[in-house]
This record gives structure tokens, sequence and C-alpha cells, in this order.
């Protein structure tokens, strides 16, 4: 079993080769081009700002004007 230290060890190494940054940014870059996708050719749905999160949790929320009206 692995120790915290040796996990950690590994994680800094990967963040220097610089691929999970790079990844990231394109990740991102998508789901901006999606929400474009979506406030472009879906009108009817309130599109919000993209929500940063940690490397698994970034997104963008969608919802009709009914559906906000409500809370």
């Amino acid at each position: 079993m692995k120790t915290l230290n040796k996990r950690i060890e590994e994680y800094t190494q990967q963040l220097q080769q610089g691929e999970i940054q790079i990844a990231y940014k394109e990740i991102l870059a998508f789901i901006d081009k999606l929400r474009a996708a979506f406030i472009k050719k879906c009108p009817y749905y309130d599109v919000s700002s993209i929500y940063q999160g940690y490397l698994d949790i970034s997104y963008f929320s969608l919802s009709t004007k009914s559906l906000k009206d409500k809370g």
C-alpha cells in the first residue's frame, strides 16, 4: 500500500510534466464551446457561467424561464 507521502510525490511529478494543466485547459475550452452552442441554438434556455471547480467538477447550468421563476 502506498503512503500519503508517496502519492503526493507522484502527484507532484505528474504536475511538473505539465500534461494535467494542458488537459484541464482543453477540457475548459470544450465546455466553453458547448456552452456557446447552447446559447446560440437554444435561446429559450438560461445558460449560466462556467463554474470552475476542481479537476473533476467544472460545469455550466441550463434552466428554463419557468424553472428559474420557481427558484
